[in-house]
Parts: structure tokens; C-alpha cells; sequence
């Protein structure tokens, strides 16, 4: 979504009110301070599309979708064993063939919620069911209170159709389809799912809409290229589908009929409106007066509504940057010219029309609408930066679905879901209200970044829900403040969080301040070729400084050095060239933690640059290795002991997704055994490389670095999701995931046996805690192996340090420390005794 808009302290206020709490100062709302290309919204969004799809390169007979939807059903297949077998519920959980035990953690965002893509309501029990663009089904109460997630276990991305239908026994079927040929329906609250059968023989198009009639049939309308549609029916609330009615026409088709009352269906192929009977014939009932060219509709949405037994019709038509509206009260066999909208639908659900009243119709695109006479005006039910002024009654930005739900007393509802959650409105749009702020935990993250000294602060970048960060010293899920709107990713920070950098799709920010103020600086990007949202790396000399990769002012592929002197960035376009002759663009960096001279370049061919002289002059990698044409190289991570030992990772649908480099970035050997055909998004290493950690398309996963092994890190414990980024928090000595749409989910690390760690441990430090838990007074018992200065640390929950006790030298043997922790809250401790590389950590819990 292409605008920005800073918020600050606004949020803090809403937030502070929806806690119950006074704000300190009235904040007057603020104005935008810039918007980027809103009337190109949808140009903006193929940017977008285009620049996942560089990242997921494949051979051209690679379908990488279905390569990862196969991996997400044997990952769900796996967990469900796992579940079956699991024997505790107190989250500890052992992985890597018993080598790696942790725990997983959710850490937020809990108030801020990402996009919703259907709604639907189930009255006799009072919820109101949520389908994310995450993949995930929440359920919570009928105004939104207690979310919580069914389906942390099943991921279905790109969710269009949702309902909850009513079984004979008075039980509920949820079913769902998506953007690939997959129909799938749960009995059991989506615990688990069942594929219809009789779509079976699909293996190529889209389903673009699904409707469903009071008596439980479901309609499912199936486009291949060329303009051939085909419509499935189910009779058994979709267990099983049949062809109903194939037709050769346009690509500009949708079908339609009343979930309420009985009807027709209705079909309709650009102007022409068709009725389709029973036995699968079509029957054209009229054709749309059109007062302009048919061949210029780019989308076609038809809907509509029964009373007093008169079907009315609504179509509407997406030309050149407008939606034009026409209407029917004789079910189709006329038409009226009714109002247009220069605007275009954001999704294929976001016209909406009552089940109750032929003349109330709303519309989404960026912005919400409303009509009152049956689409000839339309206006404007809030803009949308309106919402950071008041997040409770002013809708979020973009629209995927409006939809009128019936109540039992014969009332409606009207859900809008957005890029910001969803709403309720009981009075036909004239007022709505955020239902998302407790707890519909879908937000959808870019990049993470935790604070180094104080790891309670955390900052994310996100899909449409701006850049925000959380300052909340917390062991539960976190709030989050908003702090600009748009999206953001590539948070990268050389003085450990206190200052940091982040790219948005056309700019580089800068914080001074990050956790305390909103105070900014940006530059806007000059030159072309650039990704849309390229990475950064920041300068590990100079914390107001950040290399930005790509794009140029001549031609090829090169680094930007941009530097903030006092708010205002100037930038620097280095010479060397990274494209490899070929178009490739920079797509991660990286430099070394033993000589931070040493910087490495990948570009999105696959091909490593490397330099010794801080990139005053490069070379080439000369191989990586057979079968690797293939590859976006998305990260690279330098060994911290080995300063000939590097880590890559990226696109592996035609090949291997991770490399490894033993002399420096000359050559390269495949790594991937254990790994799928996958993407990586992102990696991060423990303190000694001994595990990484990386975020996939299809999960999280950990490379234990002495078995050159992959493990899925997910266990049970973890939603099932795309993991975007990874940060690695020392403190914690916790890997901080962040999710495309369940936000953040932490995985602590409890204890690693691999060899590494084994040798530093072989003579480690024995010891004991008691009384454990405590009332804040304990003793720590430990043995030395050898002599050497001791050093004691306890760090609180948040990572926060707060208390060290320096022992100095002492001898090899046994040795005793009171601990007296009763000046503070109660709360979880980690208590950490170090001697030279040899340590020990205890958690403490104080009762």
C-alpha cells in the first residue's frame, strides 16, 4: 500500500483508552504528512508481486506454489503425529533428534492486527469467525472479545471464500477455497480438514468465487486461460463436487445467488447475465447496456438479493482506473444505469450488497463506500487516514471483503474487513467499529529487529500496518504502537537497537532515537533497477550510516552509501558493478564479525561478490556448485570464528536453498540435507554458529553446523505459516521469528548437546539452585573444573540485566552464592554463572 503517515504518540493515546486508562495529554490527530502513488495503487501492488516472484526463481517448469503447498500438507501430516504422540503440555520440547531442546513463545503483536479476508458469523453459538490472509481461521465473541486461533496447526494461504454452514445435526462445517484449485471443509472446529472430492481432475486455473444457497448447496466458479469457465456444484455442503456447466466466453465472469432465500443462479460473462437451471443449462435472462466499449472490462463482480420473491440485481464493471455500477429489480432482464467510482475493487469480495434492502451497496478499494440508492452516488464512509485518529471507529486502509450477514431476528450485520482487521457496523455503515484490538493476532511482518541491551524493546516492519515497535516489559504477547503507516522491512541497527534503518518501497528512514522518539529522517530513492523493497546493511563503523543495494543513476547494479548529517540523508552511489552482466540485482549483503572489512555482496543470480578492503575493490565467486542456476540469494551469513567459513541462503525449487563456503566466498558446496525445496528468507546464528536459524516460506527451521544437517524447528508448538525474517537475541539466547501473518513467535532455547557446545561444556560448571521457585532469597551451588574469575549474571524476562556479581578469581572446587532477589517483582530470572568460555544458566521462578 503506497502511503505513509506518521502517527506517534496518537496510537499510545488509543491504546492507553482501549486499556481503560486516561491518556496524560489530549493529542490533537494528526494530518498526512505524504502519500506516494495512491492513485497507482494497483501498479504499486504488481511491483509487489513481481518482486516475490524474483525471490521464489525457479527453472520455468517449476511450479514453486505447488512445490510448497506439497510441503505444507507433509508438514501438517508430521505435526498431526506429532500431536498424537506428544505426552506434556508444559511446552519444553525436544528437537533435532533429541539434540536441541526449547520451548516456543508468542510474542505479539496482540492489539494491531494485520489483513482479514472473510468474515462469517455463527448466531446460535455467538462467534464470529475471522480467515486471514495469513492462512489462519480465528474465532472470537460476537464483538470481537477472546480471539483465538483454530488453526495454528493448517495453513491455507490466499483464502477468498469462508462460511460456516450448518449440518444437519445442528454441528457446524467450516469450509474455505483459495486461489489454487483446493476446496477443504473441517467438522471439527478445524482441527481437521477434508479435500472435496470431484475436483481432482483441476490441475490448472483459478477458482474465483464461491457462493453457497440456505439449503447447503455450494457453487464454485473455475476459470482456465482463454475464457473458459466452469462451474462445479456440491449438493452434501461440500463433500464432494460435480461439473455443472462448462462455457466458452470471456476472462471477465462471476457468479451469484442468495445464501437467504431460494434462487436462481445467476452467471455472468462480461454484459451478458445468464440464469443456469438444474440440469446445467445456461440461459441468457438479459444483457447489460453498456455506454462504452465491452472489450475495455477488466473484472467483472455480480451480486444481488431476494425480496417479496423479486430477485435484484447488482453488477458491477472495472474499466480504466473506474467501477462503474448497473442494477436490476426484474432479475436480469433489465438493467438501469446507475454510478461509477473512479476506483478499482481491492479484491474480488469487495462489493457488497444487502440481503435486506436492494438499494444498500458498499464498496472497498483503498478507501470504504457507501450507497443508499442503489449505486448511483456513493460516498466516502471515513479516508483512511482517518483511522489513526480513532482506531476503533474509523476503517482501516484497504478493503478485502464487505459482506451483509442476516441475523435470526431478521436484522443484518455488516463486517468490512481490512488491511488493519475487521468491523462491525449495525446501522448500515453509518458508524463501524474495530472488533480486532483483543487479541486477532494476524499481523504480517517483514522484519524484526530486538533491542541488543535492552530486549524487551522490539521493532517490526509490516505489510500496511506501517513500522512499529513494542516497549513493553512483558513475558506475555506484547502490544505494539504504530509509529507510520505503509510497509516496511530490512531493520538493521550497528549501535545495538539505539538507532536504526529501514527501507520502505521507495525510501530509506532513519531513527536516531528508535525507542523514545518518532523523529525521522528519509531520502527517496534516485535511479532505477531498484527491488521493491530492497535490503540495507548497516555500516559497522558509523551508526549513522547504512549501505542500500541496487538500483542506479548509469547502468548496472550497484551500492548506495547514505549517511544522515543532522536529518538530512545524502547518499553516495559506489562504482563497482554487481549485476554480472546479466540484470541481476543486489539482493543481500553482509560483513564479517572477526574483520568487519570484509563485506560480501549477493545478487539475485546467485552470484557472490567478496572484499577484503571494505568494497574498495571485489571479487567473484567461481562456483556454487552443480545445478545451481537457479538461485536468489536472499542472505549471507559469515562465520564468527572462521573468517574463511561464509553461509548463504536463498530460492531452492530447481536446486539447493544453502550453501556454504569454506575458503572465503571462492567456491561453494551445497548444504541443504534435511532442508525442503524451499525459499529462505532470512538467517541468524547463536553466538557461535554452532546453530542457524532460518525463516522459510514454509516454516522455521535450524542447521546444526557440525552435522551440516537441517531440522524443522516448528515441533508442535509453532503455527504453521510463511516465517519471513529471523533475528537471533544473546540475551535471551532465543531465535525471534517473525511471521507473515501470525506476527511474532520466539523459540528459547533450553539446552543444545550438539558438538560445539559439547567440547565448551566437556569441562564445564556443575551446579544447582534452591529453593526453586523461591520467595526471592536462593542459593547457587557450583563446581569449578579450573581456576579463573567467576562472574554471576541474573537477567529478568524482558532480557533486561539486573544484577551482576563479579567473584574475581577463585579456585577449582565448589563454591556457594546467596541470591537475594527480593527487592524485585515476581516474576521468571535466568541466573548465569560464567568462568572463562565455560557456563551454566538457571531459570529462577520468583513466587
Amino acid at each position: 500500500m503506497k502511503r505513509i503517515f506518521l502517527i506517534g504518540s496518537v496510537v499510545l493515546t488509543l491504546i492507553a483508552l482501549s486499556m481503560g486508562c486516561e491518556p496524560s495529554t489530549q493529542i490533537e490527530q494528526p494530518k498526512p504528512i505524504e502519500i506516494i502513488n495512491e492513485e497507482n495503487e494497483e501498479e504499486e501492488h504488481k511491483k509487489r508481486q513481481e518482486w516475490i516472484e524474483q525471490m521464489h526463481w525457479a527453472a520455468p517448469d517449476v511450479d514453486w506454489r505447488a512445490i510448497d503447498e506439497q510441503t505444507r500438507i507433509e508438514r501438517q501430516q508430521h505435526r498431526a503425529m506429532l500431536l498424537k504422540t506428544k505426552s506434556t503440555n508444559s511446552g519444553l520440547e525436544t528437537l533435532a533428534d533429541g539434540q536441541l531442546t526449547g520451548r516456543w513463545n508468542e510474542k505479539g503483536s496482540y492489539n494491531l492486527a494485520g489483513r482479514v479476508r472473510n468474515i462469517d458469523v455463527d448466531f446460535e453459538n455467538k462467534r464470529v469467525y475471522a480467515a486471514s490472509d495469513g492462512g489462519q481461521i480465528f474465532v472470537g465473541g460476537m464483538n470481537g472479545e477472546n480471539w483465538q486461533s483454530l488453526t495454528d496447526h493448517y495453513h491455507v494461504k490466499g483464502v477468498h471464500y469462508f462460511r460456516v454452514l450448518k449440518k444437519e445435526d445442528g454441528s457446524n462445517r467450516l469450509v474455505q477455497i483459495n486461489h489454487r484449485p483446493l476446496f477443504r471443509y473441517s467438522d471439527d472446529e478445524g482441527k481437521n480438514w477434508q479435500n472435496a472430492e470431484g475436483l481432482e481432475s483441476i490441475s490448472s486455473g483459478s477458482l474465483l468465487r464461491g457462493v453457497n444457497t440456505a439449503d447447503g448447496k455450494i457453487y464454485l466458479l473455475f476459470r482456465k486461460s482463454g475464457g473458459l469457465s466452469y462451474i462445479y456444484q456440491s449438493e452434501n455442503q461440500g463433500s464432494t463436487f460435480s461439473l455443472l456447466v462448462g462455457h466458452t466466453g470471456t476472462s471477465q465472469t462471476d457468479i451469484w445467488t442468495s445464501r437467504y432465500e431460494e434462487s436462481h443462479l445467476f452467471f455472468a460473462d462480461r454484459e451478458d447475465i445468464y440464469q443456469i437451471t438444474a440440469s446445467g443449462d445456461l440461459e441468457l435472462v438479459g444483457t447489460v447496456g453498456l455506454p462504452f466499449v465491452s472489450t475495455t472490462i477488466e473484472r467483472v463482480q455480480l451480486n444481488g438479493m431476494v425480496k417479496d420473491d423479486v430477485v435484484h440485481l447488482a453488477v458491477m464493471f472495472r474499466t480504466d482506473k473506474s467501477t462503474r455500477f448497473f442494477s436490476s429489480n426484474n432479475g436480469g432482464q433489465s438493467w438501469l444505469v446507475k454510478g461509477y467510482i473512479e476506483k478499482g475493487p481491492f479484491m474480488r469480495n469487495s462489493f457488497g450488497m444487502s440481503t435486506l434492502d436492494p438499494n444498500i451497496m458498499a464498496f472497498g478499494e483503498v478507501n470504504a463506500y457507501r450507497s443508499y440508492d442503489g449505486g448511483s452516488t456513493w460516498n466516502l464512509i471515513n479516508a483512511w487516514g482517518e483511522y489513526y485518529g480513532d482506531m476503533h471507529g474509523k476503517l482501516h486502509a484497504d478493503i478485502p471483503e464487505i459482506e451483509f450477514i442476516r441475523k435470526p431476528d431478521g436484522g443484518e450485520l455488516v463486517y468490512v474487513s481490512t488491511d488493519g482487521g475487521s468491523y462491525l457496523s449495525d446501522d448500515n455503515l453509518l458508524n463501524v467499529k474495530n472488533i480486532s484490538f483483543d487479541g486477532l493476532r494476524i499481523s504480517q511482518y517483514y522484519s524484526t529487529y530486538t533491542h541488543r541491551e535492552k530486549s524487551h524493546i522490539i521493532y517490526v516492519g509490516t505489510q500496511d500496518q506501517g513500522f512499529q515497535k513494542s516497549t513493553e516489559i512483558t513475558s506475555g504477547i506484547a502490544n505494539f504502537e504504530q509509529t507510520i503507516s505503509g510497509d516496511y522491512g530490512h531493520i538493521v541497527s550497528s549501535d545495538a537497537g539505539r538507532s536504526l534503518w529501514t527501507v520502505y518501497p521507495g525510501f530509506v528512514m532513519r531513527y536516531p532515537d528508535a525507542a523514545s522518539s518518532t523523529h525521522n529522517s528519509r531520502w527517496t530513492f534516485t535511479g532505477d533497477d531498484h527491488f521493491w523493497m530492497p535490503p540495507l546493511m548497516e555500516d559497522p563503523y558509523f551508526p549513522d550510516r547504512v549501505y542500500l543495494a541496487g538500483g542506479t543513476t548509469t547502468t548496472g547494479n550497484h551500492l548506495w552509501h547514505l549517511e544522515d548529517k543532522g536529518g538530512q540523508i545524502v547518499p553516495n552511489e559506489l562504482p563497482y558493478d554487481f549485476s554480472g552482466g546479466n540484470g541481476a540485482r543486489i539482493s543481500a549483503m553482509a560483513y564479517s564479525p572477526i574483520n568487519k572489512d570484509y563485506r560480501y555482496v549477493l545478487n539475485s543470480k546467485g552470484r557472490l561478490y567478496y572484499s577484503s578492503d571494505r568494497g574498495s575493490t571485489w571479487n567473484k565467486s567461481r562456483s556454487r556448485g552443480p545445478g545451481s542456476h537457479y538461485f536468489y540469494g536472499n542472505a549471507i551469513i559469515p562465520h564468527p570464528k572462521n573468517i574463511n567459513t561464509i553461509f548463504m541462503g536463498g530460492s531452492g525449487y530447481s536446486g539447493h536453498s544453502f550453501w556454504k563456503s569454506e575458503d572465503g566466498g571462492t567456491s561453494f558446496k551445497a548444504s541443504s540435507k534435511g532442508l525442503p525445496n524451499t525459499l529462505i528468507f532470512e538467517l541468524a546464528r547463536n553466538e557461535d554458529a554452532s546453530l542457524i536459524f532460518a525463516a522459510t516460506e514454509v516454516g522455521p527451521y535450524v542447521y546444526i553446523t557440525s552435522e551440516e544437517s537441517w531440522y524443522d524447528l516448528a515441533g508442535t508448538g509453532a503455527p504453521e505459516q510463511t516465517y519471513w525474517s529471523v533475528d537471533y537475541v544473546p540475551a535471551l539466547k532465543t531465535a525471534r521469528f517473525g511471521t507473515y501473518g501470525r506476527g511474532i513467535w520466539d523459540f528459547e532455547i533450553a539446552s543444545f548437546t550438539g558438538v560445539e557446545e559439547n567440547q565448551l561444556w566437556a569441562n564445564g560448571i556443575g551446579s544447582s539452585l534452591y529453593p526453586n521457585p523461591s520467595d526471592g532469597y536462593a542459593q547457587i551451588s557450583y563446581t569449578l573444573p579450573t581456576g579463573g574469575d567467576v562472574n554471576i549474571r541474573i537477567i529478568d524476562a524482558s532480557g533486561r540485566l539486573i544484577l551482576s556479581i563479579e567473584k574475581g578469581q577463585q579456585t577449582p572446587g565448589s563454591h556457594i552464592e546467596q541470591i537475594d532477589l527480593t527487592a524485585y517483582p515476581v516474576g521468571l530470572y535466568f541466573v548465569t554463572i560464567r568462568s572463562g568460555k565455560r557456563f551454566t544458566t538457571h531459570k529462577l521462578l520468583k513466587k
